[in-house]
């Protein structure tokens, strides 16, 4: 055991019923108890850090144990930190030499890479040509610029369906109007805008005359067919100012700026635009009419005020419809009263 001590810098301690037998430490007596499972133990007035040595379950003569004193542990720990420190101080140094020759040989290369770095960081994406590797600068500087090309191709990407997916939560897919969630996420803007310029907005509510009729005798493919048409028509009679909107089936909006007699006027050409258009599918021939009611938002409306031109709008289309179709009805005092 004292040869083990000179090796390991450390004692041991042979232990059987929780009493010492043998031990290379000279200040504990043997027989002294030693508790089982203890962490630390106190000879004298040291105290000592304890950890079994497992000798398999053959060995009946006792258990053996490394005891370290306290201080030497802390002197030892004190020295492993004070070797890493220096070590870490020498490796800084060294990286901070090293530093300094590349920034003296290297520093126009470095200023550029400094500066791409920051236009990245700001959000922007230079043109960066990937030279070649002279050096290991030059290598750095071409890694670099293959990482800001690639992320320049990836936010084009983004940016590319990002537009696509706003597209396709706005607008129909059948007929290329917007649709009625984008209405509501619209008008708002629209009336304030409005509003400031002491301007009017007026709305046209059209729907498709008796357009179930054509599903049912031509089929839901003609169908979509003449309304396909229909907002080509649409298109063709409205202005590039205003909005276009499907609201659902055969119903249809248009949002104007301007009072309520323009309003009558477009909605009027619109009418007797679908009257004169004939839609051609599977060699059959197809006539539709609308009929439209128009109305115009009130200062009183104010920023959810779509709900209440809509009703309006709504009572004037019915009114249309109820004088025989193929119509343009505006919500005035006597619509309003009936309403």
């Amino acid at each position: 055991m004292a040869q083990v001590r000179g090796i390991t810098d450390g004692d041991l301690l042979l232990v059987k019923n929780e009493k010492a037998l043998a031990s290379t430490l000279k200040d504990l007596p043997l027989g002294q108890r030693f508790p089982a499972g203890a962490e630390r133990i106190d000879i004298g007035t040291e105290p000592y850090v304890v950890k079994h040595i497992a000798l398999g379950n053959g060995l009946q003569v006792g258990e053996l144990w490394f005891v370290l004193s306290q201080a030497e542990l802390t002197t030892r720990l004190a020295d492993q930190r004070n070797l890493v420190l220096g070590l870490a101080a020498g490796g800084a140094l060294a990286i901070l030499i090293v530093g300094l020759l590349m920034l003296r040989n290297f520093s126009a290369p470095l200023t550029r890479l400094i500066g791409d770095i920051q236009a990245v960081s700001d959000g922007r994406f230079p043109e960066m040509p990937e030279g070649h590797a002279r050096d290991e600068m030059g290598y750095l500087a071409k890694q670099f610029a293959g990482m800001v090309n690639r992320l320049r191709d990836k936010q084009s990407e983004i940016a590319r369906v990002q537009a696509q997916l706003e597209e396709q939560a706005t607008t129909d897919a059948l007929t290329g109007c917007y649709n009625r969630h984008y209405l509501y996420d619209i008008f708002p803007k629209l009336w304030s805008e409005a509003m400031r310029q002491d301007k009017r907005l007026s709305v046209l509510l059209i729907d498709l005359d008796l357009f179930k009729q054509v599903n049912d005798e031509y089929g839901h493919l003609a169908g979509d067919e003449v309304l396909r048409q229909f907002a080509q028509v649409l298109k063709s009679g409205t202005r590039v100012s205003d909005f276009l909107f499907r609201l659902g089936g055969e119903e249809f909006l248009v949002l104007t700026q301007g009072d309520i007699e323009g309003a009558q006027i477009m909605a009027e050409k619109i009418r007797a635009a679908v009257a004169g258009t004939a839609t051609h599918h599977d060699g059959h021939t197809m006539r539709v009419t609308v009929s439209i009611g128009v109305a115009q938002a009130e200062p009183s409306d104010g920023l959810k005020g779509i709900s209440a031109v809509l009703t309006r709008a709504d009572h004037a289309l019915y009114a249309a419809k109820e004088a025989g179709r193929d119509r343009v009805a505006v919500y005035e005092d006597r619509l309003r009263r009936r309403a």
